[in-house]
């Protein structure tokens, strides 16, 4: 089953969400991507791919990529190679404001989670 993953910067409050198990895909009748999920179960085994969401770390877009395609991990918007998989986002800075990081869980629990990440300096800013 797919678990919800959700990330905030502790600077900005811009918040992300992904699924542990991506987007899992396959064509209709007419050939457009339609996407799948638990509990349906008859759709995911018609899946014959999986987009992941991406950001890219230096201008904060957002887009997808399917898994078979992962060798091409450059920006489409900027053609930066600060790329990254939105369910990897944890201690990643933020491209939005440039200051803050994010962290896993939700904007209110920010108080105890900026605590712990300046107490374990996941990241040293270059």
């Amino acid at each position: 089953m797919s678990e919800r993953l959700s990330f905030f910067c502790y600077e900005c409050g811009k918040t992300l969400i992904s699924y542990s198990d991506g987007n899992p895909f396959y064509l209709d009748e007419a050939g457009r991507k339609r996407y799948a999920h638990y509990p349906d179960a008859e759709k995911l085994d018609r899946c014959i791919g999986n987009d992941l969401p991406h950001i890219c770390l230096s201008c904060g877009d957002r887009f997808v990529l399917d898994a078979t395609c992962l060798s091409k991990h450059v920006c489409p918007k900027c053609n930066a190679f600060e790329v990254i998989e939105v369910r990897n986002l944890w201690a990643e800075k933020c491209p939005y404001c440039k200051m803050g990081y994010f962290l896993f869980g939700q904007p209110e629990q920010a108080s105890f989670a900026v605590q712990s990440i300046l107490r374990c300096r996941v990241k040293d800013d270059p």
